[in-house]
Formats: structure tokens, C-alpha cells, sequence
């Protein structure tokens, strides 16, 4: 899927091609980064990008120009999802369940396993997850089976 960060700049990663960045469109594409997020969705909070990699959190703060990493590996392809009064405060989720970050990504405490049927073989196959930072809570679907609610305590 291609990211958008304002009216021209887009970007998009490939297996064994990086972070690709174009800034006209998608007429051209240069390479800004070796690094390859397995996340399909990139979140920008504050001007900043963050996009799920198996090494923790990609991270650019010069829409999409340069590409740092931030945190620690998590066992994930969902997310990640931040609560937007505490941007320290993260969620991802993978094949092993939910995985909340306190510190910005540096460690990862797993917080509950994926429903029955709520399988992740892939990113973004079929299973959804979103979370309400506010009453730490989770919503886990999967196409054709039942939507789940998981409250989590603090």
C-alpha cells in the first residue's frame, strides 16, 4: 500500500527494496531506507511517521525523508496504535496476541491472546484489531466470524 504524508509525498515499502519515497505523485520513487516495515499501516502523530518493523518502530520526522529505529523487536505485523494524550503509550499485535509499550516501543509486555479464529497469518489477512486507549480496551474481528471485546487492566 502506498502512505500518504501530505499532498505530494507518498511512500511505500517492498520486500528486498526499503522504504521507497516519492515526492510528486508517485511519478518518481527514490530509496530513502534499507529498513523493511512488515506493517501496513503507518501512523503520524505530532509530524512524526511510525511504521511496525521486526525491529521495533520505524520512525521519520521529515515525512518520510530519512527513517530512524526506535524500541525493541516485537513479535508483531498490526499496528502500531497510540494513545494520543500519552504518545509514549503503544499497541501492536501479531500471530502471538496484543502487545502494549509504555516507554515509546523500548520494551513490549503482552497483554492478551487473539480471540479463536482471529488468526494473523499475514499483515492485514482478514483479522482487525483497534484499541480505545482511553478504557484500555480491544476489538478483534476477522471476516465471517464474531467481533470480540477484550478489556485489559491497566
Amino acid at each position: 500500500p502506498y502512505l500518504v504524508f501530505n499532498d505530494k509525498t507518498l511512500a511505500y515499502s517492498e520486500k528486498g527494496k526499503g522504504i521507497q519515497r516519492s515526492t510528486d505523485l508517485g511519478k518518481t520513487w527514490t530509496k530513502v531506507s534499507d529498513i523493511e516495515p512488515v506493517g501496513r499501516i503507518m501512523q503520524i502523530l505530532d509530524r512524526k511517521a511510525y511504521w511496525l518493523c521486526k525491529e521495533g518502530l520505524a520512525v521519520s520526522e521529515d515525512d518520510g525523508a530519512t527513517w530512524k529505529m526506535q524500541g525493541a523487536a516485537v513479535e508483531a505485523s498490526i499496528g502500531p496504535w497510540f494513545d494520543p494524550k500519552n504518545t509514549n503509550r503503544v499497541v501492536v499485535a501479531g500471530k502471538q496476541g496484543i502487545f502494549k509499550s509504555t516507554d515509546a516501543g523500548k520494551t513490549w509486555q503482552h497483554v492478551a491472546a487473539l480471540p479463536p479464529g482471529a488468526d494473523v497469518p499475514m499483515p492485514g489477512w482478514f483479522s482487525n484489531v483497534a484499541w480505545d486507549p482511553v478504557g484500555n480496551v480491544f476489538y478483534v474481528s476477522k471476516m465471517g466470524k464474531p467481533a470480540y471485546r477484550l478489556e485489559v487492566a491497566r
